[in-house]
Formats: structure tokens, C-alpha cells, sequence
């Protein structure tokens, strides 16, 4: 009976801990009930680890990069060909160590090099990069 009594009492004083929030504004607190603006959903342009909302993202055109490069021209010769699919094949199945760089061949930016990577990789082989910017641009613009 005495030990049921303590752990009722250690329940109300948790609860009461933790769900009295102050008031915004009202003196410091362990509690943060502002939003930081920003976004936080990993793959974007603007990521902001200590955002915590996820809007006003922004995400690179389908097979580019953040700064506008063309991820499908690995050897930035201006063509799609072989030796791009020779590069790419070489990081196929890799999965990236980490979320703020992708890997070579993630033309999805979903931090893994798979199918999905190969099938946009083969809809543009044999183009310059000139008509895959072209084509992306027409067709797919921003997701």
C-alpha cells in the first residue's frame, strides 16, 4: 500500500511538471513554444537543423544539385555517355554516409544510388547537357 501511494504521488508530480507550460513570453523555461522558422526536411536547398517547422523548402530541379550543376554530366564534358554511366555504375547500391552531401549517382535525393537513379540516368544517356536542361526544365520543374 505505502509503495502504491509513492508511486502516485511521483505520477502527479511528473504530470504536473510536464504539462504546466508559462504562458509565451513569461520568463525562461524549459519549454520552447516558439517556431523557428526555417526548414528542416533533409534533401532540401535550405536545410536548417534547428528549424522546427518545414516550410518554405526548396528543392533542386530534378537531376541537379543545390547550386545548379548537373548531376547526370559526371565528367562535366557536356554529354551524357558511357563514361558517365561508367562512373555512375561504380556507386551503384552505395547508400550515403551522410544527409548534407549526396552521393555520386543519387540524382533523386533520396541518400541511396538505386534503380530509380538508373532509369533517370538512361532516359537522358546520348543527350549534351544542353537538351537534358531542356527537357528537365520543361517537364519536371520543381517537386
Amino acid at each position: 500500500m505505502r509503495t502504491t501511494i509513492i508511486i502516485a504521488l511521483i505520477v502527479i508530480i511528473a504530470y504536473l511538471l510536464y504539462t504546466k507550460r508559462p504562458a509565451k513570453g513569461e520568463g525562461n523555461s524549459l519549454y520552447v513554444e516558439d517556431e523557428i522558422q526555417g526548414c528542416n526536411v533533409l534533401g532540401s536547398c535550405n536545410f536548417d537543423d534547428l528549424a522546427t517547422t518545414g516550410t518554405n523548402c526548396i528543392f533542386p530541379v530534378l537531376g541537379y544539385d543545390c547550386e545548379g550543376n548537373y548531376l547526370l554530366d559526371m565528367n562535366s564534358d557536356g554529354e551524357i555517355s558511357v563514361a558517365d554511366m561508367l562512373v555512375f555504375l561504380g556507386g551503384f547500391g552505395n547508400v550515403c554516409p551522410s544527409f548534407s552531401e549526396p552521393c555520386v549517382g543519387d540524382f533523386n535525393n533520396d541518400y541511396a544510388v538505386t534503380t530509380q537513379d538508373l532509369l533517370i540516368f538512361l532516359s537522358e544517356f546520348g543527350m549534351t547537357v544542353p537538351e537534358a536542361n531542356a527537357w528537365i526544365n520543361d517537364n519536371l520543374n520543381l517537386y
